[in-house]
């Protein structure tokens, strides 16, 4: 038994949506094609008694579809649980809400990457492709991340180039076969914070496809066996 969410309950409501735990979602399709690339009821939005199931709880559609109205009051982003963050910024992704995208980009990765930064890594590599802001902040403070940790995270091409891109850090940081690693997370950190364009992500990436493509046998270049 479904009950309705008593912030979006409009009796014009021309689409129905069920959250995960049976919270009624009533929304407007104009607002949706308006704010949406890839809303998952399609782009033939027409009225419907039957509402549509998504996978999420309330509590994150609530603060997501709040973005579809442009006067709707926001929650404070300060009190959002990082789970909660990650939530918001993952559905605002799958379903294009562009506005939402760009507030909880900014939040995941410019507010959460240096206190969570095994969470901010797999969603910016999830998210972004290889050469975006984004994607270079959060793996700026990836470099923390414990080696046995980022083995398991990473699947293994991200592995090899995080591998590259930490040791080229280190080596910013400490010098080619200077002083000892430090174990500190705030020290480890000390030179991206001066310079967070010391070192490219993207470039490790190409450097490993390159190498991945040089240890073909010759006249496979292109990856065939």
């Amino acid at each position: 038994m479904s009950k309705a969410h008593p912030k979006f309950a409009a009796e014009d409501a021309d689409i129905l949506v069920l959250s995960s735990d049976n919270v009624l979602f009533r929304l407007h399709s104009v607002n949706i094609r308006t704010h949406t690339t890839v809303f998952p009821i399609g782009d033939n939005l027409t009225p419907s008694s039957e509402p549509t199931r998504f996978s999420e709880e309330s509590s994150i559609l609530e603060i997501l579809f709040a973005h579809l109205y442009p006067y709707a009051p926001l929650p404070d982003l300060q009190n959002l649980s990082t789970a909660t963050v990650l939530a918001v910024a993952c559905a605002a992704h799958k379903y294009g809400i562009a506005s939402a995208m760009f507030i909880f980009d900014l939040k995941m990765i410019g507010c959460r990457a240096e206190s969570n930064p095994t969470e901010v890594a797999s969603y910016a590599l999830h998210h972004f492709e290889s050469g975006s802001p984004f994607l270079e902040r959060a793996m700026m403070h990836s470099i923390t991340i414990p080696l046995e940790t980022a083995i398991t995270l990473f699947p293994p091409k991200v592995f090899v180039a995080w591998l590259f891109y930490r040791e080229r850090w280190y080596g910013k940081i400490f010098g080619i076969g200077g002083q000892q690693y430090a174990s500190t997370k705030s020290y480890a950190l000390s030179l991206p914070a001066q310079d967070p364009t010391a070192v490219s992500y993207s470039d490790c990436v190409r450097d490993v496809a390159a190498l991945d493509i040089a240890l073909l046998p010759p006249g496979n270049e292109n990856g065939s066996i």
